[in-house]
């Protein structure tokens, strides 16, 4: 999520993607990271994964509603 605040910040200062980090879209940064295999179920550790990135886009859209 980091690296896609980097990014989103570049492009819109320089007007084109981030050289390392992309777009600005979390998918983008993540891009940048060895991509591992999906789980074979939502187990704990994948559920508590997805939690920590709602909670954080959660966090930034209500920041951003101020």
């Amino acid at each position: 999520m980091f690296r896609a605040d980097i990014a989103d910040r570049y492009r819109k200062r320089h007007n084109r993607p981030h050289p390392e980090f992309g777009c600005g879209s979390v998918g983008a940064a993540a891009r940048s990271f060895a991509r591992s295999a999906l789980p074979r179920s939502c187990d704990s550790e994948y559920l508590q994964c997805l939690r920590i990135m709602i909670e954080a886009q959660l966090h930034k859209a209500m920041h951003h509603q101020l």
